[in-house]
């Protein structure tokens, strides 16, 4: 079981600690997203790399400004950002957390300027870290995580948003 303890930063939620009396985690993780019934096109992505604990999820906003593309980029470069974890203290992944999510929204906003376009694209990332026994979650925007006990799915984080690039 994992359980939260403290906050890393603004857009930063938990750190948790896995409980000493449970010496194996075993992960088994799965994706989908769904267009809905309001929408016509998908502007969802979503990143699974389970041997670097990486999981995240990014839903792009826009419209026809190519909120897919946002949200894909996103996922993409965060992951290639955060690069590996091992051996990283508690607040070096955060800076790692920040600093791939700052960034992936710089690549975002210059794609802005150089494709007319893409003018107005953007994307909200939930993203969560697992390294050593602990985990981080790194969120922006108005999505959020939730923890899965036994009993109902609670949040983990809330929206928020990170000014400047």
């Amino acid at each position: 079981m994992w359980s939260q303890r403290g906050g890393a930063g603004a857009g930063l939620h938990g750190c948790g600690v896995l409980d000493s009396d449970v010496a194996i985690v075993h992960i088994t993780c799965a994706g989908r997203t769904d267009v809905g019934i309001i929408r016509s096109g998908n502007e969802d992505s979503y990143l699974m790399v389970p041997e670097r604990g990486i999981f995240l999820v990014a839903d792009g906003m826009g419209g026809h400004a190519a909120g897919e593309v946002a949200s894909e980029m996103a996922a993409r470069l965060i992951a290639r950002e955060l690069g590996s974890l091992r051996g990283l203290n508690d607040e070096q992944v955060a800076d790692r957390m920040r600093n791939a999510i700052r960034s992936a929204n710089a690549a975002i906003f210059q794609r802005t300027l150089t494709e007319h376009d893409k003018r107005g694209m953007g994307t909200t990332v939930t993203a969560l870290v697992l390294f050593e026994t602990r985990f981080l979650i790194g969120q922006v925007g108005d999505s959020r995580a939730y923890s899965r006990a036994a009993s109902a799915p609670t949040a983990t984080s809330s929206p928020t948003s990170m000014s400047g690039p």
